[in-house]
């Protein structure tokens, strides 16, 4: 087990082991179709005339909102 308490997908204190094949099936079936539209996206962005800066701010400021999104939702988790 890892020292700090951190919410993980791979932990099996949090779900169990019996569930991490599904879990990591979830996870997938939302990377999988990301990774596919980004570039497609990103491809039209710049077609249009948007900065490679812009775009870098834009995909940052994302990460930080599914950052906070994630850490809110590991507190919900745990109250239950």
């Amino acid at each position: 087990m890892l020292p700090d308490r951190r919410v993980r997908t791979t932990d099996p204190g949090g779900q169990g082991t019996g569930h991490s094949g599904a879990i990591h099936a979830l996870a997938f079936t939302f990377m999988v179709p990301g990774s596919a539209l980004a570039p497609a996206i990103m491809g039209a962005a710049l077609d249009r005339g948007v900065s490679f800066e812009a775009i870098t701010l834009a995909c940052a400021i994302y990460c930080a909102f599914a950052s906070v999104v994630a850490v809110l939702a590991a507190r919900l988790y745990r109250r239950r």
